[in-house]
């Protein structure tokens, strides 16, 4: 991850940000507060929630996909993609990564993120609860001790969801932000009923009839007037020019 710094310490109160990309959230869900948190994108949330989901009656597990930013108010994790560990074993109260889903992953990250890097884990605890069992605390301390690595752990039975940090050397769970990238479905068409289509069809018919009797009514008295003028102009014209009258002269006494 460019520009990133780290320490051997695995506490995030303690690591250096001030070089981590600024980067504002976009309205996000829940209390932002002035120091470290992790943000997810609601569309991980989602395909976690799906992926627990799919086979809720062993547990699943993957990796979180990120970066990590800064705002204004300190340092924060955005986690914009995971990655299911196609291939690990899966037991009703465990799950291993093997081999098989480490290439998987890895492979992934070169094709599809090759500008982000490995964030955390995930996985989901059917029926039992948030919280890390001794095999997770082994996990994070062993694939995502970096400071600024998390673990996030989903009932899918419940619901219920939880996430973890580094804090004095050891994971301790924390609240989370939601930074919504869900694109809203358009909103249906309104249909208007049948009735008062009728009704406005009824009602432009009726204006199309008037217009159409203003117009044959405007025609009429434009041809009675042309008529009319017509008639008179020709009358004018043939009357012959008044003639003058005689003169008579006085006969002689």
């Amino acid at each position: 991850m460019s520009a990133v710094a780290t320490t051997s310490v695995r506490d995030i109160g303690v690591i250096e940000f001030h070089d981590w990309p600024l980067r504002e959230l976009i309205n996000p869900q829940g209390n932002r507060e002035s120091r470290f948190q992790a943000v997810f994108k609601q569309s991980v949330c989602d395909e976690i929630h799906r992926h627990g989901q799919d086979t809720p009656d062993v547990e699943v597990c993957g990796v979180l996909v990120g970066r990590c930013m800064r705002d204004l108010r300190g340092p924060y994790l955005l986690i914009e993609h995971c990655i299911r560990a196609n291939g690990a074993v899966n037991k009703s109260t465990a799950v291993t990564f093997t081999t098989d889903s480490w290439q998987h992953i890895h492979e992934t990250m070169n094709s599809q993120h090759p500008d982000q890097t490995i964030v955390g884990w995930y996985h989901t605890h059917p029926g039992f609860g948030i919280f890390l069992s001794e095999m997770d605390v082994f996990i994070c301390q062993n694939f995502f001790d970096l400071p600024w690595q998390t673990a996030f752990v989903f009932d899918p039975h419940s619901g219920e969801e939880g996430n973890f940090i580094w804090r004095s050397g050891k994971p301790d769970k924390d609240a989370i932000l939601i930074e919504n990238d869900e694109i809203s479905p358009p909103e249906p068409a309104v249909e208007t009923p049948q009735s008062e289509l009728v009704a406005k069809i009824e009602e432009l018919t009726t204006r199309i009839h008037r217009l159409e009797k203003g117009l044959m009514l405007l025609a009429t008295a434009l041809a009675f007037f042309l008529a009319f003028a017509g008639a008179w102009k020709l009358g004018y014209l043939s009357d012959p020019p008044p003639q003058p009258k005689p003169t008579t002269h006085p006969s002689a006494p």
